[in-house]
């Protein structure tokens, strides 16, 4: 067993102009622990129970294998206060998250474990402040939604699986299908799958020293942008972990197919890779979690 720890760090600024209170667990193991440790974060406001319990799971998983795990709730979600905060608006928590790990293990190094927007995060941040201590990233199913990434793993998936699906030809023979509703989403989806929007350029000045950190105004029409330079700034390899039934983790495959600078960053940086044959989104079965955490507890080490 390992030792669990909570700990109460500050955050981002919040509207009062004071700190937010973020809430993270340390979990450490018993002896021996290594110098390299892993700062899990995970997409989203998460419960602790059904498939999000996983990640509790998987750094205990770790801890108990030698390595220390860092979790934490970025601004208003889980057990951290302030309001509401969304993947686009975290590279301050994660910064101070990382500073707070540091402090309170006795580690060196450590391995950014994401899933989902969380890996946009890590990204997005690593964009802006590179860090040589960032040893390992695994991203599991990385959040790129755009438009037409959407659209495409769209067509590939809902539209592929009807024609494969008995009462889809069924409702067609006995004429009980919606041809009308049917065409007009169909073209929809490909017009958007056809279009690519162009990138805004990040608003704001981004810069890192020693004393302070001025983070660029990310959006969801350029952060896609910001995770690629951080990819290419990303000191080590970036390990991937994919769904094999999962619109996010197709979305992920289509960009990097089509797109060649994702490609190319992509090629240079990646490490390890592992798809979990029809796994969901959060790896919700024991099965699948066992696969994410032997795969994890490989790069740890």
């Amino acid at each position: 067993m390992s030792n669990e720890q909570i700990i109460v760090f500050n955050g981002k600024t919040g509207a009062n102009g004071k700190p937010t209170k973020l809430v993270a667990t340390l979990h450490m193991p018993v002896s021996n622990p290594a110098k390299k440790g892993v700062l899990l974060a995970v997409g989203g406001p998460q419960n602790r129970t059904g498939s999000h319990r996983q990640f509790l799971l998987l750094a205990r998983f770790l801890a108990d294998n030698g390595i220390p795990v860092f979790r934490f709730d970025y601004s208003g979600m889980g057990d951290s206060e302030g309001d509401k905060t969304e993947f686009l608006d975290a590279c301050e928590d994660l910064d101070n998250a990382i500073q707070c790990f540091f402090e309170q293990a006795d580690i060196t190094e450590f391995v950014f474990w994401g899933l989902c927007d969380a890996v946009s995060l890590g990204l997005m941040y690593l964009s802006v402040k590179p860090d040589n201590r960032l040893v390992d990233f695994i991203a599991l199913n990385p959040w790129v939604r755009q438009s037409h990434t959407e659209a495409q793993a769209y067509l590939k998936n809902y539209y592929w699986q009807r024609l494969k699906d008995k009462n889809f030809w069924i409702k067609v023979l006995s004429l009980k299908f919606n041809y009308g509703a049917a065409i007009k989403g169909f073209v929809s989806a490909i017009s958007r799958a056809l279009a690519k929007a162009k990138p805004d350029a990040l608003a704001g000045q981004s810069h890192s020293n020693n004393k302070a950190t001025s983070w660029p105004e990310f959006s969801e029409n350029n952060y896609v942008n910001a995770m690629r330079l951080g990819l290419t700034k990303l000191p080590k390899r970036f390990h991937i972990i994919l769904s094999g039934n999962d619109l996010t983790a197709d979305e992920f495959e289509i960009l990097v197919k089509n797109d060649e600078s994702w490609g190319q960053a992509i090629a240079v940086a990646k490490g390890r890779e592992l798809t979990v044959e029809h796994a969901t989104h959060t790896f919700s079965s024991k099965q699948w979690r066992r696969q994410v955490e032997e795969f994890s507890l490989t790069v740890c080490r």
